[in-house]
């Protein structure tokens, strides 16, 4: 984030966690400001999207290394996205599990398998 200034007004923020946020800390405190001005990027991203290709990768870039920040600001400013992402989410971990499931042989029978194949070429 640009140091010098947020990517819109302070005054324009919807959301009641980055206002109680603002209202804590110390305007003067690098780190406070640092952090308020991440926050303000994520609702302006939440709400707003990306503008192209770069500042698509940035979000996505952004989002992966908060994904608290990301889970708590989507919840209160889109809370029905918020519910559609993770059900997506669930469904996907759940179909990769049942692949991997499916995938993986028992280790048992991946053990008599071995033995056999051992077996024959010993013989």
């Amino acid at each position: 984030m640009d140091a010098d200034r947020p990517v819109k007004p302070y005054s324009e923020v919807e959301s009641e966690w980055i206002k109680q946020e603002i209202s804590e800390r110390d305007f003067d405190d690098d780190d406070d400001r640092d952090f308020v001005d991440t926050l303000v990027y994520f609702e302006k991203m939440i709400l707003e999207g990306p503008s192209g290709f770069a500042s698509g990768m940035a979000w996505g870039n952004a989002r992966n290394s908060h994904p608290d920040i990301y889970d708590r600001l989507q919840k209160e400013l889109r809370p029905e996205k918020f519910a559609e992402r993770k059900q997506r989410e669930t469904q996907a971990s759940q179909l990769e599990k049942k692949e991997t499931e499916t995938q993986e042989p028992d280790s048992q029978n991946a053990r008599e398998e071995w033995q056999q194949i051992s077996e024959k070429k010993n013989s």
